[in-house]
C-alpha cells in the first residue's frame, strides 16, 4: 500500500510525573521520553526534528526521541535561552513596527511641511500682486480736491476708482491675513516633523539595540546548545529497555511499537546523527475515513525506572486527504463528487507520469474512492525477464462503477502484460491506438501493467512492489 498519506498528529502529550521522572532519570541516561511525533523525510533520509508532529500515513511510522538526562539541565538552559531569544525577537518586531509607523508618520508630516511651504508661496505672491494693485490705485487718484473743482463732469470716473481703490485695500488686508496664516501652519508642520523626527530616530536607535539583544540571545542559545547531548545516541544506555503498549482506542490499527535508532536532522546540535526512538508502525489500510488512534507507551529498565516513571500517551487521527483536482498522483487521495470529481459524464482523470498515461471514465454518481498510482520500477519482475526492456504502470487497484479506458503510451509493437494479485503476468488483449501511440485497455480498475519490448514467456513471480495499495473497495491487494 502507499506509505506517503496524510494524518493529522493531535496533541501528542506525554503523560508523565515528572517528580517521579527525575528521580529516576538520576541513576538512568534515559530522562524520558520526548512528547512530540515526527516523520522520516526521504529527501533528508532522516527523521526530519525540525518538524513536529507532522502528517503521518497509514503504514507509516511515528517516531518519538528518547531525551538524555545527562542533557536534561543543559536542555533546561536551551529551553530558557530559547524563551529568551524568542522574547527578543518579539520585542524586536514591536519596535519594527513602531518604527514603521513613526517613519510612515514623518513622511505624511514631511508632504504636510512642503504644502505648507507651497500654500505660502502662493499667500505671498497673492499678497505682493494685492499691494501692487492697491499702490498702483492710489497712485492714479492724485490731488482730489484739485479734481473735483476742475473736472466735476469726471466725478462718476472718480466714484469708480474710490470703489477700486476700497477693494484693493481689502484685497491687501486679506492677502495679509492669509499669508500670516500660512506661515503660522508652516511653522506648526514644521514643529511636528521635528518632532517626528526625533520620535523616529528614538524607535530606531531601540530597534538597533533590540536587534543586538536578539544577536546577544542568539550568541547563548547556541554556547546552550554546544553541551547538549539532547537524545539517546549510544547503544548501552538502553540495554535492559522493555517497551510496553496498550491502546484505549483503534490499537488494532497500529501494527507494532518498539525501540529503533535511526538517522536524524536537526537544528543546530544534531544534524545528521543517528539517535534512538520509540516508533510507532501503522498498519495499511485503504480506509476512506479518518481513524482515531489512543494509547499509551511505557519503558522499563532494571535498577533505573520502571513503567510507572516513565510514559507516553498518544493520540492520532490518521485519515486521508481529499483530492482538489482530477489529477492521480503517487499519494492516495479521496475523490468524490465536487473533490476531483465533477458529476458530469466522461469525467477525464489524467495521471502525470512521463508516459501521459490517462483514464476516461463516466463519474455519474460515483461514490468515494480512493485512488494512486505510479511508473515505479519493480525490480523483482525485472529480475525475472532481465532480457526485456520493462516499463511499469501501477495502478492502486481502485475499482470504479462504470466501465472506463485506461490508456498507457507505449512504443508500437510493444506487449502489455497485466499483473494479476499473485504477481503472475497475463498477457493483455488490449488494442493499440497508432494515432495515440499507446495500449486503449476497457477496464473499470485501476490496476497494474507491464509494458515490454518484446514478447514475455510467462514465469511465476510474487513481486514486492511497494506501493501494494489495497483496492479501497473491494479490499484486494493488486
Amino acid at each position: 500500500m502507499f506509505k506517503k498519506v496524510l494524518s493529522f498528529a493531535l496533541a501528542s502529550s506525554m503523560a508523565m510525573s515528572i517528580a517521579a521522572n527525575a528521580m529516576a532519570a538520576i541513576s538512568s541516561p534515559i530522562y524520558a521520553i520526548e512528547s512530540n511525533s515526527y516523520g522520516y523525510n526521504k529527501d533528508l533520509g532522516a527523521v526530519n526534528l525540525n518538524e513536529k508532529n507532522p502528517a503521518f500515513s497509514y503504514g507509516d511510522t511515528v517516531y518519538y526521541p528518547l531525551l538524555s538526562s545527562q542533557g536534561a539541565q543543559e536542555n533546561e538552559k536551551v529551553t530558557e535561552a530559547q524563551n529568551a531569544l524568542t522574547a527578543a525577537n518579539e520585542s524586536l518586531k514591536a519596535a519594527q513596527d513602531a518604527l514603521k509607523l513613526s517613519e510612515q508618520a514623518l513622511k505624511e508630516k514631511e508632504e504636510a511641511v512642503k504644502l505648507a511651504e507651497q500654500k505660502l508661496a502662493m499667500a505671498q505672491a497673492v499678497a505682493d500682486a494685492a499691494s501692487q494693485w492697491k499702490n498702483s490705485v492710489d497712485g492714479s487718484l492724485g490731488d482730489e480736491e484739485s479734481k473735483k473743482a476742475a473736472y466735476v463732469e469726471a466725478l462718476k470716473a472718480y466714484d469708480s476708482k474710490q470703489e477700486a481703490a476700497s477693494t484693493a485695500y481689502e484685497a491687501e488686508s486679506k492677502s495679509k491675513a492669509e499669508l500670516e496664516a500660512s506661515e503660522n501652519s508652516l511653522k506648526a508642520a514644521e514643529q511636528e516633523r521635528n518632532s517626528l523626527k526625533n520620535d523616529t530616530e528614538t524607535k530606531l536607535s531601540d530597534v538597533k539595540a533590540k536587534e543586538e539583544a536578539v544577536k546577544e540571545k542568539q550568541l547563548l542559545l547556541n554556547e546552550a546548545l554546544k553541551g547538549t547531548e539532547k537524545y539517546i545516541s549510544s547503544t548501552d544506555d538502553v540495554k535492559g529497555v522493555k517497551i510496553k503498549s496498550s491502546w484505549d482506542l483503534n490499537g488494532n490499527a497500529v501494527e507494532r511499537v518498539e525501540l529503533v535508532k535511526k538517522k536524524a536532522a536537526a537544528p543546530f546540535e544534531m544534524t545528521n546523527k543517528y539517535i534512538y526512538f520509540v516508533t510507532v508502525d501503522l498498519k495499511d489500510s485503504p480506509e476512506t475515513a479518518q481513524t482515531d488512534i489512543s494509547g499509551k507507551i511505557s519503558m522499563k529498565k532494571s535498577g533505573s525506572f520502571d513503567y510507572d516513571d516513565m510514559k507516553l500517551d498518544v493520540n492520532l487521527t490518521v485519515g486521508y486527504p481529499d483530492a482538489k483536482d482530477n489529477v492521480i498522483g503517487k499519494d492516495p487521495l479521496i475523490f468524490s463528487e465536487g473533490k476531483g470529481l465533477s458529476g458530469d459524464y466522461e469525467d477525464e482523470l489524467r495521471f502525470e507520469f512521463d508516459d501521459d498515461a490517462y483514464f476516461t471514465v463516466d463519474t455519474m454518481g460515483q461514490g468515494k474512492i480512493l485512488l494512486a498510482a505510479d511508473n515505479e520500477f519493480d525490480a523483482n519482475i525485472a529480475m525475472i525477464y532481465n532480457a526485456a526492456n520493462l516499463d511499469f504502470f501501477n495502478g492502486n487497484g481502485a475499482t470504479f462503477n462504470k466501465l472506463g479506458t485506461l490508456v498507457i503510451p507505449a512504443p508500437e509493437g510493444s506487449h502489455l502484460y497485466r499483473v494479476e494479485n499473485g504477481g503472475k503476468l497475463v498477457k493483455s488483449s488490449a488494442s493499440y491506438d497508432k494515432d495515440e501511440e499507446a495500449f486503449m485497455i476497457r477496464t473499470r480498475t485501476l490496476g497494474r501493467y507491464v509494458i515490454s519490448d518484446v514478447d514475455l514467456r510467462i514465469s511465476e513471480v510474487k513481486p514486492t512492489h511497494s506501493n501494494n495499495t489495497n483496492n479501497p473497495q473491494t479490499g484486494a491487494s493488486i
